[in-house]
């Protein structure tokens, strides 16, 4: 597919979700949800110490598979929902924020998941999305020790929907795996990220 189709498909994607951000209960991801990941996932994958040269945006990491070789695409299996972190906090996110976002109690404390369309996660690079319902679904693949596996939490807003927080967790077999606490900032109309806080995790 062309680059040019999968910018189209992003956005019928956030046009569709846009919709739903006005229902009491919330039960799939909105079109900000689905901005914020593809501005900062190509970024939030890499654990990386140098963050200063990050460039942002909806289609600038698109990549088009049809003359790449297979070897140079890394298959990428992720959690096909937005679930609830107990690991987040308001003090955590106060602290990341420098105070600059209020946490919406209500939001925070919703433990119900959120339905993911990976098939709109596009601005990723050259990986390949594997939607999977949850962390135990990727022993059921017998590669699955050379591959990627992320999930996210739920990305709670404040008030004016500019300033957002939210978890990722990445596990790679045999490689260093982690979580993130993320706070990000809509500035000119994309989704940045302005801080975060790595989580290292110990995976046998």
């Amino acid at each position: 597919m062309c680059k040019t189709n999968l910018i189209i498909v992003l956005i019928i994607a956030i046009c569709s979700n846009c919709t739903n951000s006005n229902k009491t209960v919330q039960d799939k991801a909105t079109s900000e949800d689905y901005k914020i990941l593809n501005s900062t996932f190509y970024h939030l994958v890499k654990n990386v110490s140098d963050t200063s040269n990050r460039e942002f945006g909806y289609s600038n990491f698109i990549k088009s598979f049809d003359k790449i070789p297979s070897k140079y695409i890394l298959r990428t299996f992720l959690v096909n929902s937005l679930g609830y972190d107990s690991t987040l906090n308001e003090n955590e996110v106060f602290n990341l924020s420098n105070g600059n976002i209020k946490v919406n109690q209500i939001e925070l404390l919703n433990r119900k998941k959120i339905r993911l369309n990976t098939k709109y996660i596009i601005n990723i690079g050259y990986r390949r999305i594997i939607p999977i319902k949850n962390f135990s679904e990727r022993y059921k693949t017998d590669d699955f020790w050379r591959n990627e596996i992320i999930s996210f939490s739920r990305i709670i807003y404040n008030g004016n929907k500019d300033k957002a927080f939210f978890k990722i967790e990445y596990i790679k077999c045999g490689s260093e795996s982690f979580g993130k606490v993320v706070y990000v900032e809509k500035i000119n109309g994309i989704w940045i990220i302005k801080k975060e806080k790595i989580i290292h995790y110990e995976i046998s």
